[in-house]
């Protein structure tokens, strides 16, 4: 009799418990702990995610910008190749001093191309130096200046490689744009992660999980290619999270309390 006396006490005490969590009052689950830290988390990640979207825009107008350096040096290498090709056949009809002179223009138009990338590339690290201070990058701000030491040390020899390049920036470009409303759904994700919490503490671990994996994301090591894993990391989160969330999750576990406890009650 008193074993079952002491749970009808502690269902009662849950039942406070309970109706506490319900009216975002502090109880013996201690709602206010729970709610403050998930409140700090979701600031933190906010300002991550915010710092990315950042990062991206200027990411972004690095590359439109490189791409027209491109094209400018690419017209250089063109005619490099052009004369190169003159030089081998004058060369073949052994016109030799003639062989010479495409040769030599065709170096110099080649020392043309790779001179303006040079000074184009380490005009291009001065801007992103500045604009990563001036747009206040924090989180990314050591990533993008890798992205920048990693543009201003790429050397580039002919008109392959720079269209590559060119068709590489287009892409990538693409995929800012394309990717931007994902920001917005990781926001959304946060969110959903502070309003499980305070439904109680029967989502604790799918709040953590949420709150975790926005976390990998927002810190993800973004080097030069700063949207790498973005998609896949956006249908993790979304693959945890529950089919319906029902607002009435809480009370209808009280219910199912207050029933258990009026059934014991009538045996005694």
């Amino acid at each position: 009799m008193q074993s079952l006396q002491n749970q009808i006490t502690t269902n009662g005490e849950n039942q406070s418990f309970w109706q506490n969590e319900i009216s975002g009052a502090n109880g013996g689950f201690n709602f206010n702990g729970r709610n403050n830290t998930s409140q700090t988390k979701e600031a933190l990640y906010g300002d991550m995610i915010a710092d990315i979207a950042v990062a991206t825009t200027l990411q972004a107008e690095v590359v439109d910008e490189e791409i027209t350096y491109l094209k400018t040096a690419n017209e250089y290498f063109e005619k490099s190749e052009r004369y190169q090709e003159l030089a081998e056949k004058a060369k073949s009809e052994a016109k030799f001093d003639e062989a010479a002179l495409y040769t030599g223009y065709a170096v110099r138009e080649k020392n043309n191309a790779v001179g303006f990338l040079k000074k184009k590339y380490y005009n291009l690290g001065e801007e992103i130096t500045s604009e990563v201070d001036t747009r206040g990058l924090t989180y990314t701000r050591n990533s993008f200046l890798s992205y920048r030491d990693n543009l201003i040390n790429k050397n580039f020899q002919n008109t392959t490689q720079i269209g590559k390049q060119i068709q590489e920036g287009k892409n990538q470009v693409a995929g800012i744009i394309a990717e931007g409303e994902s920001y917005n759904q990781i926001q959304g994700m946060i969110q959903t992660a502070s309003n499980l919490n305070k439904q109680g503490e029967e989502n604790k671990e799918r709040v953590e999980k949420l709150l975790a994996q926005s976390k990998e994301l927002a810190e993800k090591n973004i080097g030069e290619g700063l949207l790498d894993g973005l998609q896949e990391m956006i249908a993790s989160i979304q693959s945890t999270l529950p089919q319906e969330i029902s607002n009435n999750g809480v009370a209808q576990y009280i219910q199912a309390q207050e029933k258990e406890l009026a059934e014991k009650q009538e045996k005694v």
